[in-house]
């Protein structure tokens, strides 16, 4: 809520050097963003759009980071699953050729085999749709920081007394 209010430049938030205090007191990518705003302060809006723009980059990182892993485990477990139920039926036959079992018997090897492909399917499914939401949600958080930082920036130049309103970090 503090970062709100240091991005719209209200109560004690609404002095520089309080609002810089704020930021670096708070941390994570939304106050490196306004950090970013406040310190290009004097700058032309030219020369401070890159900077800002470096720092909304590194802000989509640090969202980001995470889901990476969720994207490996959702790839890599169908896989691994597939992987598992292909050894287990080579075994099986392998097996199979060299006892002369009955045929009906080694449908439960087949069963048996593939289990591996239903726990993989068991994590993957999980881990896709835990990726597309929290990727959304990371969209969603880092569009609010840039709306943030332009009214902010626009607001510290004197172009416009506009305020997100209603926007949610």
């Amino acid at each position: 809520r503090k970062l709100v209010e240091v991005a719209q430049g209200t109560g004690a938030a609404a002095d520089p050097v309080q609002a810089e205090a704020i930021c670096q007191a708070n941390g994570g990518p939304f106050a490196e963003v306004l950090q970013a705003v406040l310190a290009t302060r004097e700058f032309t809006r030219e020369e401070a759009e890159p900077l800002v723009e470096g720092a909304g980059r590194r802000a989509n990182y640090m969202l980001a980071r995470g889901l990476v892993v969720l994207e490996i485990v959702a790839s890599i477990a169908p896989l691994l699953g597939l992987f598992g139920t292909v050894l287990g039926i080579y075994e099986m036959f392998g097996e199979l050729s060299q006892s002369g079992i009955k045929p009906t018997t080694f449908s439960s090897g087949i069963a048996k085999a593939l289990v591996t492909t239903v726990f993989g399917l068991t994590v993957a499914v999980p881990a896709i749709v835990c990726h597309g939401y929290f990727s959304r949600r990371a969209d969603d958080l880092l569009m609010a920081i840039e709306r943030y930082a332009l009214a902010m920036m626009l607001r510290l130049r004197g172009n416009a007394q506009t305020t997100p309103g209603t926007w949610q970090i």
